[in-house]
């Protein structure tokens, strides 16, 4: 006969195993482009090879996952797809968006970016590429980073109140170094900033500037945010300013669309 203290502890394991397999999903997510190895999920994850190895194997057979033969490198699964198929969201803010993204993109003429929140990260939804040749395209639909890790990721923390701030950065602070030159004190430093100007700044990668804003509910709550990645040379004090204009402009309208829709 089973006792609830065994009951407790099979729910508490299933917990367990879910939570890994989000975890497992978004690794192979941010990096679907790509691919992953093995060796790139266990250490992101902190799990052992062979549990790592052992849920992969399951969620291959399920679909979630698959694996390429000659790379070996893990993609996400047709399974995912076919469940993206059925999602039906009562505020499709990827669509809303879209005619103002390719404004951006056509006035910029560099790569345009919308991102949303996904607990303590930020997730790419929608990418538009300018007809400027030279792209910065430094994250694909589906990419994932920590929430403060990139421009939009920094509008959308810098939108939030204050303690939910501290709980994000604390749960973030060890990964934010592995995304470049992003550290607690530039987190924080980015966000004084964004609370002065009322937009980011920074620089992802040697050579490049984005720019970010917010778009934000009636209430101030932020839904998504834009921004626009280039070339540093093409980034310069005066042109931010025009983008950013031009962007706050674009994001005025679609928030006038969402407290209608809402």
């Amino acid at each position: 006969m089973t006792s609830h203290k065994d009951e407790a502890m099979d729910e508490i394991a299933g917990a367990q195993v879910v939570k890994r397999i989000s975890a497992l999903l978004k690794a192979i997510a941010s990096r679907n482009a790509q691919g992953s190895r093995l060796v790139d999920l266990y250490r992101a994850l902190n799990l052992g090879q062979s549990t790592v190895h052992r849920l992969l194997k399951a969620l291959v057979v399920e679909g979630l996952v698959q694996q390429n033969i000659d790379s070996k490198r893990y993609f996400l699964g047709p399974s995912i797809f076919e469940f993206s198929l059925a999602v039906k969201p009562t505020l499709d803010i990827r669509a809303l968006a879209h005619d103002a993204m390719e404004r951006i993109a056509t006035f910029s003429e560099d790569t345009v970016y919308l991102l949303i929140r996904s607990r303590y990260e930020s997730v790419c939804i929608e990418r538009m590429e300018g007809s400027y040749p030279v792209k910065v395209l430094s994250l694909d639909i589906g990419g994932r980073r920590p929430l403060g890790a990139n421009a939009s990721g920094l509008t959308i923390l810098g939108s939030l109140a204050q303690d939910e701030i501290d709980r994000i950065i604390e749960h973030n602070k060890d990964i934010y170094p592995r995304y470049g030159m992003f550290t607690v004190e530039r987190v924080r430093q980015k966000l004084a900033e964004f609370k002065e100007h009322g937009y980011v700044c920074t620089q992802l990668a040697p050579g490049t500037l984005t720019v970010g804003l917010p778009i934000l509910s009636s209430d101030g709550t932020p839904v998504a945010a834009i921004s626009v990645a280039a070339i540093e040379g093409r980034m310069q004090e005066s042109r931010q300013e025009e983008i950013v204009d031009f962007v706050r402009n674009e994001i005025a309208k679609l928030q006038r669309i969402l407290a209608k829709a809402n």
